[in-house]
C-alpha cells in the first residue's frame, strides 16, 4: 500500500519488517522484493533480492536473465569480479544473442569502470568480448560503440606500455613520429 501510494519515507522504515517477514517467497513476492528495492534504491536490498529469486527460481527460462541482472547490480557497486564470474557463465551457457549482446554490454562497462588494460579482469573481459564480437559481428549500434571504447582503452594502454619500455634508440623513425 505505501508503496502503490508513494509514502516513501514510510515505505522505507516498513521494508526491512516485510522482507525479514517469514514467507515461502512466491514468485509474486520476489518480484515485489526486487521492485521495492529498486524504489528504495538500495543496492545491497537489491542484490539480497535477486539472489534470493535465483535461489527460489523454479523457472529455467528466467534465471539467466536474473543472472544477468544480478551483474549488473553487481557492475554497478564495483564488484567487478563477482561480476565477470556471473557475465562468463550465462555467455557459456546461452546461444541466445540478445542475452550475449546484454552481458557484453555489462563487460564493457567492468573495463570502462577500470580504465586499464593492465588489470587482469578488464584483459579477461575483452578476451571474452573479443571472442564473441568474432562470433556475431554486432550486436547493437550502442553496444557496438562501448565494444570500440573499449578497444580504445586496451589498445591506448598497450601502446603507451610499449613506447615507454622501449628504448628511444630502438624506437622506428614512425616511432619517433608519432612520439613527438
Amino acid at each position: 500500500f505505501l508503496y502503490s501510494t508513494n509514502e516513501r519515507e514510510l515505505f522505507l522504515t516498513k521494508l526491512p519488517e516485510w522482507i525479514n517477514q517469514e514467507r515461502a517467497w512466491t514468485e509474486e513476492e520476489l518480484g515485489l522484493y526486487r521492485t521495492y528495492a529498486k524504489y528504495a534504491d538500495d543496492k545491497v536490498s537489491e542484490i539480497e533480492a535477486y539472489k534470493l529469486t535465483l535461489k527460489k527460481n523454479d523457472k529455467d527460462f528466467l534465471t539467466d536473465i536474473y543472472n544477468r541482472q544480478l551483474a549488473e547490480l553487481y557492475v554497478e557497486t564495483g564488484e567487478n569480479n563477482k561480476a565477470l564470474e556471473i557475465l562468463e557463465s550465462v555467455i557459456k551457457g546461452t546461444d541466445n544473442r540478445n542475452m550475449i549482446r546484454d552481458c557484453i554490454e555489462q563487460l564493457c562497462r567492468i573495463i570502462i569502470r577500470t580504465n586499464s588494460s593492465s588489470d587482469e579482469m578488464a584483459r579477461n573481459s575483452y578476451h571474452i568480448i573479443k571472442v564473441q564480437h568474432k562470433k556475431y559481428r554486432n550486436f547493437s549500434p550502442m553496444v557496438d560503440g562501448l565494444i570500440k571504447d573499449v578497444t580504445e582503452i586496451m589498445k591506448e594502454e598497450k601502446i603507451t606500455a610499449h613506447n615507454s619500455s622501449a628504448p628511444k634508440t630502438a624506437r622506428t623513425w614512425w616511432q619517433k613520429l608519432l612520439s613527438s
